[in-house]
């Protein structure tokens, strides 16, 4: 069972928005997607998910859970769909916390979505001391930007395709109402055609979600990204 945990070092960084994007693009490839929100603040992906119409789910599935303690992910986990097209989906405070802490080290991929320089300096120079050595950590870009994005892999891979900045990505926006029907007509088999934001939404989600070895295969061994390894980490300004 696949689980992926989003950090950031700050507030505003894409976390949630990344969250619900990848599980709109898992659910519409027939994986069962459990959001876990695990900040006891605020709750944005329960009010988010409340408001999804499950509907449109022709197939695949998503439910939402907050577990804001290690008991309670613990909990979460123990009643998870012990299967390959389950996924879940940690959605985590840039606080430090023990449920944060614990949901990096539960992770197969750690995912860090950046919308600009200050998002992605921050969690580089903090990662090592936020997150276990041995996790497997990777950089979502939301947006385009080129050169920033180039000094970045110096420290961990990025994972393609970026969020694009759009209206329809903005939980609660007008926009986002039409993103669902757009993601029930999207067609899986041909997503490479065409280069539209379900499209997008679809290829990311294969992308993202880790390949997990059968069972009784010891675990994948990956390169640590850089920044894990050194407390020195951090990115060069633009000039």
């Amino acid at each position: 069972m696949p689980v992926i945990t989003l950090y950031g070092a700050k507030g505003g960084t894409g976390r949630t928005t990344t969250a619900a994007a990848l599980a709109r693009g898992m659910s519409k490839l027939g994986r069962y997607v459990t959001l876990v929100e695990t900040d006891d603040v605020d709750d944005p992906l329960a009010r988010w998910w409340s408001a999804f119409d499950q509907s449109l789910l022709s197939v695949g599935g998503l439910d939402y859970r907050s577990a804001t303690t290690p008991d309670e992910i613990d909990l979460t986990m123990r009643y998870a769909p012990p299967s390959d097209r389950h996924v879940t989906i940690f959605d985590t405070s840039h606080q430090i916390s023990a449920a944060r802490s614990y949901a990096f080290e539960l992770a197969d991929l750690v995912l860090m979505p950046f919308t600009g320089f200050l998002d992605a300096s921050i969690g580089i120079s903090k990662a090592s001391s936020q997150l276990p050595a041995s996790k497997h950590l990777t950089a979502l870009p939301i947006g385009e930007h080129g050169e920033l994005s180039h000094q970045i892999t110096k420290w961990m891979p990025l994972v393609r395709p970026a969020l694009p900045r759009d209206d329809r990505l903005i939980l609660f926006s007008d926009a986002e109402r039409t993103l669902d029907r757009e993601m029930a007509a999207a067609d899986c088999a041909r997503y490479e055609d065409a280069d539209t934001l379900a499209n997008r939404l679809i290829e990311l989600g294969i992308n993202a979600c880790p390949f997990v070895p059968m069972a009784g295969l010891p675990p994948i061994k990956r390169q640590p990204a850089a920044a894990l390894l050194t407390d020195t980490a951090k990115l060069e300004a633009s000039a």
